[in-house]
């Protein structure tokens, strides 16, 4: 018998994820280092839309500090240094065997 538990998997529009990323205080977690930020793939060529010149879209992986788990992976631009230019965007937020997706 496989005692893994069965990961839920539930879509959730862009307001409600976003409402659950306030709710987890993920923003303020992220300014007092409870989480931190793993740098995913950039993505070929300008994003649409009025940016910098330089800006790219970028997909990233938020953790919590204390353990290394996998809370929420988020897309995000950054300008061409890699400094960030918008704030996380949550696409995929995890709770335990919780995982709350784009709808």
């Amino acid at each position: 018998m496989d005692s893994r538990q069965q990961i839920t998997t539930l879509a959730l529009t862009d307001d409600e994820r976003w409402e659950l990323y306030a709710i987890l205080d993920i923003r303020q977690k992220l300014a007092k280092g409870q989480v931190y930020i793993v740098p995913g793939r950039i993505m070929s060529g300008p994003p649409k839309g009025d940016f910098p010149p330089g800006t790219r879209s970028q997909m990233i992986e938020i953790r919590i500090t204390v353990n290394e788990w996998f809370l929420c992976y988020a897309h995000r631009y950054v300008l061409e240094d890699g400094t960030p230019y918008t704030e996380p965007d949550p696409k995929l937020i995890r709770i335990d065997e919780l995982v709350f997706k784009q709808a």
